[in-house]
């Protein structure tokens, strides 16, 4: 036990001043101090509150001189530790005040009012994730003059000590070092009712709902489990009663002289409601603000006096059960495709569902695997991502020989709960029989989407030439009318053209590896999967990797350019090079940004600009490829090598079939046909993902320049807010078809909506089969300390681990380095050309991450559950991505 060190910092703070020159204040005030802060600041109903620091109670520790019974309690069985702890709680009520604590509590009461008080632990390790410590530490009521406020704080300083608490924090990993204590003093509210609402209902998950629990009086005795509260169910949009329970309540906790007590009820008294109709829908109100706020659905802690609601506290909710969603949903390939990996906006999900509504039933139906005509929804917003219904998508899958539900859920990066191999569709002459159908249509499906997307990606780029004029350059009815064109007709059969390739290399994938396991039963060594998926020449998206390298080789010849730029920030480079003697470079930089101007930091999420819009991460990228130069990294060396890998592992398969004789002929030409046709698939969806990319572009062009007329024309408040808006909605906003303040109250209640969800950690699977929480235990064995995933790329490495959360984070990504993130969308290959492996949270053999990594020949492990938490940023670690796991490792000798 070290002793906390102390600092400069005052005894007391003002929870409502404007400007408090602290670095850390929930080390300083506490969680619950600092959560008051941020409400009082934004404006809402929230009592005038001070808070004593953690300084002072630090100081208290000191000058009570408890480290002695703190030694002593570490060293001490059990229940030598409870009294030494006792100790240190006795010490803490009744030892002088350090110098100027006094003073700073009285003048923190005086500060919120005087009068009566609520007096609460603000602990700076509180309403953690996993740690909340609800309840365990001292709140006292009603509390009136300066030396019962001192006596108070004294308690809550006490309850730091208390067994329950030192028991909870040692059990979740919270050293007694970062149990530090703040104490809130807060007007008291003298509530007529009181109570808690959850904005997100924790027993069901459902986000249409918020949970409330409400009693007579004080809130001291729904807290402490003193009585029964009537429970609601409350509408989120509309703020209605759904259902109500209403409690026969005993009695109520009234102010008294010096504190509380409990006044009984009569029954007619105690059966009364406590929320009125108009007290829910101001609950709700509240709720909804709240969340938006803080990012995160709320505990909130409410009070009514005398008509007026009052916030009291506001937690994060730290556990939820999601029992009550139907069907089954994931976000793999959506996350990882970049549309689920963040909160989405209502107008690229109205682009997204456009497409996915349509092309999954078409092609499900178009291949025979789906034949009944009830209506289905494919694709929905949770939590303010998408997901897509995976149990229909199964429920078709049933009818193939040879399904496997665990094989199929692994390769998407997903854990189910159920037990073993969960559904298994057996391979004998019935399933045969009725799946003949399905594997004709299939077939065919293959050569006639090869052959449209040919012809498409041929005619593509006079598409694309309808748009070139600029759209801020119309006039209006032709701006409208090329709009609608835009994105009801060419979008549409861009997107869908990818899509309609997405699910066929999905089955093609799924095709070669049945005829690689029947291989492989007999093949010695087996064969390997990956290499045989690596070496897909000529993809569009290593085409910017390998001009920016060839940029960068350039400005390391000139001495002058290479200082100017090693030396320059990324967001000053532009300025910079104008600026020098070398300005004319800049001209090649305008190049490669107009040439590749579809590309962005995040391609499925409209609302970001693109490469030729906001140029600093391509001119980031070009500062490490300057700096950090490594010929073997060359994107063009690392094709060829994967090329050659691949070859290699070919020709040991075509080696295994001849000596098999003539059955091995027989088999081996349906192995490679399989082989190319998954091969074929997965070169032909990196095509069409670069068409994807390039329309999303010009959708995002005319949106904008849509919007900008909408904002002129006082449709909209200011250009942005029509990404609140779908696409059909815009479109209709400009016909005069959506009324102005139709369209104004959509955004206003879809921000509110979008910013309650940010920072909040959506599980990847919804429903009863999945684990939840991104928990669950991956594919494959675990290493001893270690983490097991998806093997997506060969190799193994020995490198320092990077956690870059996010992209905006990828300046910290070194050279070598094992990059460790949430998921890699398109945005991040440029990236891959410096690194030594990857690690992600989602994905699968066939995600964009997967593709990249196996073309330059760096290990990848997707679909690790936490990584990005459980992996130490700068440890070393050993990546092997044939066998899929992460082991600890040591750092290399000099």
């Amino acid at each position: 036990m070290t002793t906390p060190l102390t600092t400069d910092l005052p005894y007391a703070v003002d929870l409502a001043a404007p400007i408090l020159p602290i670095a850390d204040l929930a080390a300083t005030v506490g969680r619950k101090a600092l959560s008051l802060r941020e409400m009082l600041l934004a404006g809402l109903p929230v009592p005038p509150a001070a808070a004593v620091t953690t300084d002072a109670y630090v100081a208290m520790l000191a000058s009570a001189g408890v480290w002695p019974y703190v030694a002593a309690a570490e060293a001490a069985d059990a229940a030598g530790r409870v009294a030494a702890h006792a100790a240190v709680a006795r010490a803490l009520g009744e030892a002088p005040l350090p110098a100027g604590a006094a003073e700073a509590i009285a003048a923190a009461y005086r500060a919120v009012g005087a009068g009566a008080v609520a007096v609460r632990s603000s602990g700076a390790a509180e309403d953690l994730a996993g740690a909340s410590f609800a309840g365990m530490y001292e709140s006292v009521l009603n509390v009136e003059g300066e030396a019962a406020v001192e006596a108070a704080v004294r308690r809550c300083w006490a309850s730091a000590w208390g067994e329950r608490v030192v028991a909870y924090a040692g059990n979740r990993g919270v050293t007694r070092d970062a149990l530090l204590m703040g104490v809130v003093i807060q007007r008291l509210v003298p509530a007529d009712v009181a109570g808690v609402l959850f904005t997100l209902d924790p027993a069901t998950g459902l986000e249409a709902h918020m949970r409330a629990e409400a009693c007579f009086g004080l809130g001291e005795a729904l807290v402490g489990g003193h009585v029964t509260p009537d429970a609601y169910l409350l509408d989120r949009a509309t703020g209605a009663i759904r259902e109500a329970t209403i409690a026969t309540k005993a009695m109520r906790v009234e102010r008294v002289p010096g504190g509380t007590r409990e006044a009984a009820l009569t029954p007619a008294e105690g059966a009364a409601p406590t929320l009125s109709d108009p007290d829910a829908r101001a609950l709700v109100a509240l709720g909804r603000k709240l969340q938006a706020h803080f990012r995160a659905p709320q505990d909130v802690e409410w009070a009514i006096a005398g008509g007026r609601l009052w916030l009291l506290q506001s937690r994060p909710i730290t556990a939820v059960a999601y029992t009550a969603v139907a069907g089954e949903w994931t976000t793999a390939d959506f996350k990882d495709g970049g549309v689920s990996a963040a909160v989405c906006s209502p107008y690229m999900w109205s682009l997204y569902d456009y497409v996915w509504q349509w092309s999954m039933p078409h092609y499900l139906r178009k291949i025979k695997l789906l034949r009944h005509e009830e209506p289905v929804v494919w694709g929905r917003v949770f939590y303010g991502r998408p997901y897509w219904n995976v149990g229909e998508v199964k429920r078709c899958l049933h009818r193939v020989p040879g399904f496997n539900e665990r094989t199929f859920d692994r390769d998407l990066g997903i854990e189910g709960a159920y037990a073993g191999d969960g559904v298994v569709i057996p391979v004998n002459p019935l399933t045969i029989a009725r799946a003949l159908p399905v594997l004709f249509a299939l077939e065919a499906d293959y050569k006639e989407r090869l052959t449209k997307n040919e012809a498409f990606v041929k005619d593509f780029a006079a598409l694309a030439a309808r748009y070139e004029a600029d759209p801020a350059g119309l006039g209006r009815e032709a701006l409208v009318a090329r709009y609608g064109r835009l994105v009801a007709d060419d979008y549409f059969l861009t997107e869908s053209s990818y899509f309609l390739t997405i699910y066929n290399t999905s089955n093609a994938k799924l095709d070669f590896k049945v005829e690689l396991d029947k291989a492989n039963r007999a093949c010695e060594p087996p064969l390997a999967y990956l290499e045989l998926l690596s070496g897909l020449t000529d993809l569009k998206h290593l085409d910017p990797l390998k001009e920016l390298s060839a940029i960068a080789g350039r400005v390391r010849e000139d001495a002058a350019l290479r200082r100017l730029i090693a030396d320059t920030p990324a967001e000053a480079l532009k300025d910079a090079i104008l600026a020098s003697p070398q300005a004319a470079f800049w001209a090649e930089i305008a190049a490669f940004l107009h040439r590749y101007r579809h590309h962005s930091v995040a391609e499925l999420d409209i609302t970001q600009p693109r490469w030729d819009e906001e140029p600093t991460f391509v001119l980031q990228a070009l500062k490490t490829y300057v700096a950090q130069y490594d010929p073997a990294r060359d994107a063009s060396a690392a094709s060829g090598r994967q090329y050659a890998t691949y070859q290699q592992e070919r020709d040991r398969a075509e080696a295994y079939f001849c000596q098999r004789g003539l059955l091995g002929r027989f088999a081996a030409r349906s192995f490679f046909a399989k082989l190319d046709l998954c091969r074929r698939y997965a070169w032909w969806r990196e095509e069409l993902r670069d068409c994807s990319s390039r329309m999303y572009a010009l959708v995002r062009r005319e949106t904008i320049a849509l919007a900008r007329l909408l904002a002129r024309e006082g449709r909209l408040e200011r250009p942005d807010d029509v990404w609140l808006l779908t696409w059909r909605e815009a479109l209709a906003l400009a016909k005069g078809e959506l009324a102005c303040e139709d369209a104004k109250a959509l955004v206003e209640t879809r921000r509110e909506d979008g910013d309650g969800w940010r920072e909040f950690v959506n599980p990847n699977e919804l429903g009863a089969r999945f684990k939840m929480g991104g928990l669950a235990t991956a594919a494959g064995e675990a290493p001893a300390g270690g983490h097991a995933g998806i093997a997506c790329s060969p190799g193994r490495v020995v490198a320092r681990a990077r956690v870059v959360p996010t992209i905006h984070d990828a300046s910290r990504l070194g050279a070598g380095e094992i990059l460790v993130t949430r998921f890699t969308d398109p945005g991040w290959t440029p990236l891959f050309s410096n690194i030594a492996g990857v690690v992600t949270e989602t994905g699968g053999i066939l995600s964009h991450a997967a593709v990249i990594a196996r073309e330059y020949g760096i290990p990848a492990v997707l679909a690790v559950p936490g990584a990005t938490t459980r992996i130490v940023d700068g440890s070393w670690i050993a990546l092997d991505g044939a066998a899929g796991t992460i082991a600890p490792a040591e750092a290399p000798g000099p």
